[in-house]
């Protein structure tokens, strides 16, 4: 495999890069999958491989796996570390700028409070937002022609610390239905081709689609090229938290089960 990924980077001029996110959930065969083709590549003539990696450092423990990886630094082998801060307030507003096609001096009250509220988190950010728009304290105003905003009730309102205790708190607004459909599509990862909800949907007997659509206009999901989307990981991890540990062997293998008897018949 080490020889193959070789041949394929001596095809191009330009280098051969693979980009891995999520690299906080990495096991320990990966690990050394990876640590096997950066000794090897290390080697390659050329030096045409790079690896991005991305990952959620307050989830990577002095024991985790991903740190045999970028420890090969010690081996000759080049890495940056490059971490992320949260965004300032000037960034910030630039953001919420853009977003509402206003000007920067116009939308600098509301990103201060939005700053002081998510501490910089562009998830938190955007999440917050969307809640806003939600409870009508960020709007479309017709008088002004331009987005408008509630800023002493913005920032009266109540926020957890954090995004993902955020975005529970959101959950808990959506109605059952749509709830227990985030359930079954949070077994299916990230993503799912909504061809596959479609026959899952028949074989179980449950409303899966209508839920989901719903979940798309409440911004919980994305709908694109055939699939229905999580918005963020931390979404899908929220969703799938919501079945008991012991629960989710019997729903992974009930779906399974179902789309297998799918195949047997056709």
């Amino acid at each position: 495999f080490c020889q193959f990924v070789d041949v394929i980077s001596r095809c191009h001029e330009e280098p051969l890069i693979l980009f891995l996110d999520d690299c906080q959930w990495i096991d320990a065969a990966s690990s050394a999958l990876l640590i096997q083709l950066m000794m090897t590549g290390s080697s390659f003539k050329y030096h045409r491989l790079f690896f991005f990696m991305s990952c959620r450092d307050d989830e990577i423990s002095s024991t985790h796996p991903l740190n045999l990886v970028l420890s090969l630094s010690s081996f000759g082998i080049k890495t940056t570390k490059i971490h992320l801060t949260p965004l300032t307030k000037g960034a910030l507003n630039e953001l919420v700028s853009t977003a509402l096609s206003l000007l920067p001096r116009i939308t600098r009250p509301l990103a201060d409070i939005l700053h002081h509220k998510t501490k910089g988190s562009p998830l938190f950010v955007k999440q917050v937002m969307i809640e806003l728009y939600k409870q009508r304290l960020l709007y479309p105003s017709l008088s002004r022609r331009r987005w408008d905003w509630e800023a002493d009730k913005i920032l009266a309102m109540k926020v957890p610390e954090n995004v993902a205790t955020f975005i529970t708190k959101s959950f808990d607004r959506l109605p059952s239905e749509v709830l227990s459909a985030l359930v079954v599509l949070s077994c299916f990862g990230a993503s799912a081709d909504i061809s596959l909800i479609e026959v899952l949907e028949r074989e179980i007997k449950q409303p899966l689609i209508a839920p989901l659509e719903a979940a798309v206009a409440d911004s919980v999901l994305g709908k694109k090229d055939g699939k229905f989307f999580f918005m963020h990981d931390k979404l899908q991890e929220t969703a799938y938290s919501m079945m008991k540990p012991e629960e989710r062997c019997l729903h992974h293998n009930l779906y399974g089960q179902a789309l297998a008897f799918v195949v047997v018949r056709e």
